[in-house]
């Protein structure tokens, strides 16, 4: 079996005069983006018109109609062929897994040199990158300047815990006009996208806007920014993204924070409502995500001493209410 995928411009693919790969095998993170033509990873043709079809069983699918998602780690071939089916010209393709398994996930591009366009280490990301204009870090931010296409920034997957937040900060400015846009997707469990914000037109000319997605619930997210604009006077920026953990801290308009004290908990460990005095109900879960404590009635009081009986180690502590929840990571010696 094989899928057909993907051609630019639309209309019907031509037959190539020739193919020309950088390399003889290309290596690309799990979860990594094709697109003929302009790649994360260069395979270029004479006219960028062509049809692909890939390997059984390589973890390639559709993703918005235009690229390739590369769902599983291990090897594939991905074949190039004309509109006739004859195969032109194949490529071996090794899918590794690039995740980042801590809880918080933060790029603010400040140390990355000018014109990089994919980074490995710390917190990695990588796109699609342009044969033309700017796509790229420009004075610590990411910068998309007479792309000519649309092309994308995408994060390494981020492993969540169960629920994460979303923050960056976007700004549109120069001659954009309405073909040109910037989109922010993420993707949760390997599902489908979700969009976050398009803009268009010039924006927040004097500083960004920031951008939020609150309490996603997934075990692994990862996000896309998709942008194109077609002029040297047109730029879209991004900056300082995060992906963040909710079990850092939730913020809930109706609800102060809750205080856990003394942690790291020795013999004793309580909970403190400062403001309102609300009812709620406590789970305590390990590091696997089992459940080892539930509260049997709910909680009426402002201090709640905790009685515990737990081996030493990572927990998370839950409070849930109507109208609110929160979560704290928690260490028991």
């Amino acid at each position: 079996m094989s899928w057909l995928i993907n051609y630019l411009n639309g209309g019907m693919p031509v037959l190539m005069d020739s193919i020309v790969f950088d390399q003889d095998t290309i290596v690309i993170p799990e979860g990594g983006i094709f697109a003929p033509g302009y790649m994360v990873y260069p395979i270029k043709t004479t006219d960028n018109k062509v049809i692909w079809s890939v390997s059984e069983n390589s973890g390639v699918n559709i993703l918005n109609n235009k690229y390739c998602l590369v769902s599983n780690a291990g090897k594939a071939t991905v074949y190039l062929s004309s509109v006739d089916g004859t195969i032109k010209d194949s490529l071996f393709v090794d899918v590794q897994n690039q995740e980042y398994n801590e809880e918080d996930w933060h790029e603010d591009f400040d140390n990355l040199s000018d014109g990089t366009i994919n980074r490995t280490t710390g917190f990695p990301w990588y796109t699609t990158q342009s044969h033309m204009g700017s796509f790229s870090v420009v004075n610590g931010k990411f910068t998309a300047n007479n792309t000519n296409s649309e092309l994308a920034w995408i994060s390494s997957k981020v492993n969540t815990g169960g629920t994460a937040n979303i923050s960056l900060e976007i700004q549109g400015k120069g001659g954009l006009d309405p073909t040109d846009y910037i989109k922010v997707y993420y993707i949760a469990d390997n599902k489908e996208p979700n969009l976050i914000i398009k803009k268009t037109i010039n924006f927040n000319d004097d500083k960004p806007l920031l951008v939020e997605s609150k309490n996603i619930h997934a075990d692994q997210i990862q996000l896309f920014i998709l942008a194109s604009n077609s002029s040297l006077s047109e730029f879209y920026y991004w900056d300082n993204i995060s992906i963040t953990s909710v079990l850092s801290s939730v913020e809930n308009t109706q609800f102060q924070y809750n205080f856990f004290y003394p942690n790291p908990i020795e013999d004793e460990f309580w909970i403190y409502q400062p403001e309102k005095h609300l009812p709620f109900n406590i789970k305590i879960i390990n590091s696997n995500g089992s459940e080892v404590f539930q509260s049997t009635q709910d909680v009426l009081v402002m201090n709640h001493k905790l009685e515990h009986y737990l081996t030493p180690g990572v927990y998370f502590i839950i409070l849930c209410g109507e109208s609110f929840f929160e979560s704290e990571k928690i260490v028991i010696h």
